[in-house]
């Protein structure tokens, strides 16, 4: 599909590939000095009409995102061949490269943290839960003085809400209750995984062993507690109750997440 035309968009190159799609960068032909990144999905998801109108009632709410640490969609496609989106091309490095090359200060951490934090309440205020939050899905921008967030919306966008449906590659930034595959998922899932990119970012590692099978992953995040955090002992109980194995333990809200962490 490289160097062909999707829509009313040239492919240029192809950056990865997604659970359900595959992801390239190109330009609109009628402006081609914006780069921009289309995430193409399965063509098999065409065959069904109501996932079709299930796709178009989600990314018209997305398209309508505008927060500074959230990227939104700019356009879909939707033809007789192709289902996509298109979004900006963030230029920058992601979390998960950024924390294996740099240490930041506690105080940078927090502020980077506080961003998504506020990127993430605003998705929820708009109706979206994100779902699929971890290190690769979060950039910084501007020389690392914004943090962006990638794909809201978008990660369960064809399961019609339904956890069931779920398939990752690893389960490491999951909540319990979407490990388990429970039929109720609602923000607290992402407040859970929230606790968990706070621990990653001032621990530079996840709290459970990434080497460790996938069902033993699974059965760590459903039953054990998140590890203590020696050099940060004062964000350690911010985090525990975050992490919370029963959402009603939480945070309720975003929100709340922030009221914690401004009282440091």
């Amino acid at each position: 599909m490289e160097e062909q035309i999707i829509s009313n968009y040239k492919i240029t190159s192809k950056l990865g590939l997604g659970e359900m799609s595959v992801i390239y960068s190109g330009y609109n032909i009628d402006t081609p000095d914006k780069k921009v990144v289309l995430k193409i999905f399965s063509a098999e998801l065409l065959k069904d009409e109501d996932l079709k109108a299930h796709f178009l009632q989600k990314v018209k709410i997305i398209k309508e995102l505008n927060h500074p640490n959230v990227v939104p969609i700019l356009d879909y496609i939707l033809d007789s061949q192709t289902i996509g989106v298109v979004s900006e091309l963030v230029l920058g490095q992601n979390l998960k490269f950024a924390v294996s090359m740099k240490d930041f200060t506690k105080d940078q951490n927090i502020d980077f943290f506080k961003q998504i934090l506020s990127g993430v309440a605003y998705g929820h205020s708009m109706g979206l839960l994100h779902r699929s939050l971890d290190p690769s899905n979060i950039f910084f921008a501007d020389n690392y003085k914004r943090v962006e967030i990638l794909d809201f919306g978008l990660a369960r966008i064809f399961e019609y809400d339904n956890p069931k449906k779920m398939k990752v590659a690893s389960p490491m930034f999951l909540s319990p209750e979407q490990v388990k595959q429970e039929s109720e998922i609602d923000q607290r899932a992402d407040i859970y995984t929230l606790g968990v990119l706070m621990y990653f970012m001032l621990s530079h590692k996840t709290p459970f062993s990434s080497t460790s099978s996938y069902t033993d992953i699974c059965e760590q995040i459903v039953n054990n507690s998140i590890p203590a955090l020696p050099r940060y002992p004062e964000i350690n109980e911010i985090i525990t109750k975050a992490t919370a194995k029963n959402p009603d333990n939480r945070y309720q809200t975003c929100e709340e997440f922030i009221e914690a962490i401004e009282k440091l």
